[in-house]
């Protein structure tokens, strides 16, 4: 394991969570200068072409069997200056990059939700909230998906069909779908992300 000790882990998941909540805000103002600036297709495509290379880094890893431990960072400036050190590390780097690329591809899906409801398929309001509980249901769905993976050694396999799924899934709600095959890719998006965490 990366992580030899409780305070290691509790590092690690607070610093990796910082990064896929910074990701996901640049992929939702990606999102949005590509609605203003472009076309929700763009997004689309955009979103499409994140997941389909999300997968790359986690396909290079190999079994884990441990790895050098970075220092921990107490502050916003060490954390940005240990930075090389975690991409020099070729167990953390390709982690890092699917993380980063997924939430990019989940900021912009987050911001697209809104205009793929209103202006692509015309559900109103209501479309929005329904495109919402469909992502919880794919979640609630990769739970049975996910556990099977608990323990395995090698992940990138796993990873990289959910990572697939996903683009797929939003390249198939760009093609402005009838509503009911909207939603269904919507919940298999949720389930994809879902697996893919």
């Amino acid at each position: 394991s990366l992580a030899r000790t409780p305070q290691d882990f509790t590092q690690a998941v607070a610093r990796f969570s910082t990064v896929k909540t910074v990701s996901q805000a640049l992929g939702a103002t990606a999102s949005a200068i590509a609605l203003t600036s472009v076309s929700p297709g763009a997004a689309m495509v955009v979103a499409t072409v994140l997941m389909a290379i999300a997968f790359l880094p986690a396909a290079t890893l190999g079994n884990v069997r441990g790895s050098h431990l970075i220092e921990g960072a107490s502050s916003l400036t060490e954390g940005f200056q240990a930075l090389p050190e975690v991409f020099a590390d070729r167990m953390v780097r390709p982690l890092v990059m699917a993380g980063v690329l997924r939430t990019l591809s989940r900021g912009l899906w987050e911001a697209l939700a809104v205009v793929v409801a209103l202006e692509m398929l015309h559900v109103g309001d209501s479309g929005v909230g329904i495109f919402r509980a469909a992502v919880a249901v794919g979640a609630i769905l990769s739970v049975p998906v996910a556990a099977t993976q608990i323990g395995r050694p090698r992940l990138a396999p796993a990873v990289a069909i959910a990572f697939t799924c996903t683009g797929l899934t939003i390249g198939v709600i760009g093609l402005a779908p009838p509503y009911a095959v909207a939603v269904a890719a919507i919940a298999a998006w949720g389930t994809a992300m879902s697996v893919s965490d």
